[in-house]
């Protein structure tokens, strides 16, 4: 029922500091109801502990440069393509 989930601190979708995208497949049978709530409640759960984490500043930079790095690493490789 959950296809996909996606929490992220980067400005992907929008502009927002925090940004949450779920794609969940609603049950076609009455028997899946009370999973499909209990996946939502689980997706709402994570979200709020989401929304509370805050990084340290030596966390931040090792995200940082690990993302700088990647996105150097894509650009070279479209560059050899």
């Amino acid at each position: 029922m959950l296809s996909e989930l996606h929490i992220t601190d980067q400005k992907v979708y929008n502009n927002m500091p925090l940004m949450l995208r779920a794609i969940l497949n609603l049950p076609t049978s009455d028997d899946k109801n009370e999973e499909f709530h209990q996946l939502l409640q689980m997706v709402i759960y994570m979200v709020d502990l989401a929304a509370g984490v805050r990084l340290s500043q030596t966390v931040h930079s090792k995200c940082e440069k690990a993302r700088k790095k990647q996105k150097q690493l894509k650009e070279q490789k479209q560059r050899e393509a």
